[in-house]
């Protein structure tokens, strides 16, 4: 084995030894149940604005990679042995679609339309957030999918499309267990 070869394969080796990354110890946690995982959703076309009342050709979209991320998070979630529970989601067609691939369900949830739309109470639905990123409860984890724009006002985290904010609620605020973008899954 020439010099190249053996420094090589020993910088593998303690590459392969050294301390877990963070986000196995967020999965491991996952696997306990009673944590709240909040998605921003997947990647988007980025084509116009719009409102959940819209058609599905009017609204912004998941783009083919946020539908690969989406079968990509379930899938993860599924090999991991990670307990869903309840997913609830924006009704806009990005949060649905997105849902539907990763967890094959889904309910529609009106307070976790974007705080950013102006349209009913958008401090109703920080205060809707919170209140479910705080309260503790036993059994699989609760999924949220939505906007970026409702965990920043509930939690001050600010979420790429597809990454995950894991919390665990603790009575009287949560804990930040960590971020999981979607090609950690």
């Amino acid at each position: 084995m020439d010099r190249r070869t053996f420094v090589l394969t020993g910088a593998c080796l303690l590459s392969a030894c050294a301390a877990p990354s963070a986000e196995s110890g967020v999965f491991e946690a996952l696997k306990s149940g009673g944590h709240v995982i909040y998605f921003r959703h997947a990647a988007t076309d980025r084509r116009g604005t719009d409102a959940p009342d819209w058609s599905r050709s009017r609204q912004r979209n998941l783009s083919e990679f946020g539908k690969l991320q989406s079968r990509q998070i379930g899938e993860g979630a599924l090999r991991r042995g990670i307990p869903i529970g309840d997913v609830r989601v924006s009704p806009f067609f990005r949060c649905m679609d997105m849902a539907e691939l990763a967890f094959g369900r889904f309910e529609t949830d009106d307070r976790l339309i974007s705080t950013s739309n102006a349209e009913g109470d958008p401090a109703g639905r920080v205060a809707y957030l919170k209140r479910l990123i705080s309260t503790p409860f036993d059994g699989p984890n609760l999924v949220l999918i939505a906007h970026s724009s409702n965990i920043r006002e509930a939690a001050g985290l600010e979420l790429a499309e597809g990454e995950a904010a894991v919390l665990r609620p603790t009575g009287g605020g949560f804990a930040s267990v960590g971020t999981l973008g979607a090609e950690l899954w």
